[in-house]
């Protein structure tokens, strides 16, 4: 699969050097996305039995923020809840 690096990030932004030669609906668009100055510092799909039920079998994302806004964002962990394989929310 082609995630759209570097003509597009995100569902859809364009690159603004490459971004003319592709369109970002030609690429497969992220499940979740975290924002701008996050990054994910691990992702681990969870299937031990020491969280409570509705944590198990989902998936943990440990992020990264930015220290230099005036509303920080991001060093947080979201829990991406999966149902059938599938996102469902987050």
């Amino acid at each position: 699969m082609h995630f759209g690096f570097p003509y597009g990030h995100g569902k859809d932004i364009a690159d603004p050097e490459f971004g003319w030669k592709h369109a970002c609906r030609e690429f497969v668009p992220p499940v979740v996305e975290l924002g701008a100055h996050v990054a994910a510092l691990g992702i681990r799909f969870y299937t031990g039995q020491m969280f409570p039920h509705t944590y198990q079998n989902q998936v943990f994302i440990a992020e990264h923020g930015s220290w230099n806004r005036s509303m920080p964002v991001g060093y947080r962990v979201t829990l991406v809840a999966l149902e059938d394989n599938r996102t469902v929310k987050y």
